[in-house]
């Protein structure tokens, strides 16, 4: 739930004035404050500190079931495929 308190955490910025500087960008993000990156007055980003990984979280990558979830490498289709040297020779 937003509140005063976290107002006084929020932080305007321009593009060129987070390009410039991101390193004390994201030593106030660090800091707990959250940054809004304006392109003239309209917002195009909002950077906030991330939630820590509860242990759950943090198991759930290492276990098992999870590697079903993850994508399937990308397969090249025979009629795509060429030796190396081939494609080579056509570079």
């Amino acid at each position: 739930m937003y509140n005063a308190d976290m107002a006084k955490h929020v932080i305007d910025m321009s593009e060129a004035e987070a390009t410039r500087d991101f390193t004390s960008l994201l030593a106030r993000v660090r800091e707990g404050a959250e940054v809004v990156i304006k392109d003239g007055t309209r917002p195009v980003a909002v950077v906030r500190p991330a939630e820590p990984m509860s242990g759950c979280s943090q198991n759930l990558f290492a276990s098992p079931e999870s590697t079903a979830r993850r994508p399937r490498p990308m397969r090249i289709s025979p009629r795509m495929w060429q030796p190396p040297s081939r494609a080579i020779a056509n570079h």
